[in-house]
């Protein structure tokens, strides 16, 4: 069984980054959106997995995907798909499945909105 209470904390220090640095941010990130929330890979690579002792290939067997699948999420080149928030959700015993799919939107959102534009 994974230490539940570890990760949450991990999982808790996460959003509480993200909200003290909106608030102290709070106008930058209306006028310039200057926070580049991370990919909800990110999240698993450099803090789930180092938690748990364990390596992506060790991961992916218990989550039930490819090694591959798996490295392409943790690496930023796949999104968290509601099918992986829902293992994870299970996986983790703790954060929802709608906690990992809000980082993923906060993400993709953040990119859609700093994309440059074509001009006509």
């Amino acid at each position: 069984m994974i230490n539940k209470c570890t990760l949450l904390d991990v999982l808790n220090n996460y959003l509480e980054n993200i909200f003290s640095l909106s608030l102290k941010t709070l106008s930058s990130c209306i006028m310039g959106r200057m926070f580049n929330p991370p990919h909800p890979g990110e999240i698993i690579k450099e803090d789930v997995l180092p938690e748990l002792g364990i390596s992506v290939t060790e991961a992916a067997l218990q989550l039930g995907l490819t090694r591959v699948a798996l490295s392409r999420v943790i690496n930023g080149r796949a999104a968290i798909s509601t099918e992986l928030a829902l293992k994870l959700e299970e996986w983790l015993d703790g954060p929802t499945a709608e906690v990992w799919l809000g980082m993923q939107l906060d993400h993709d959102l953040w990119r859609a909105r700093n994309k440059p534009r074509l001009t006509a």
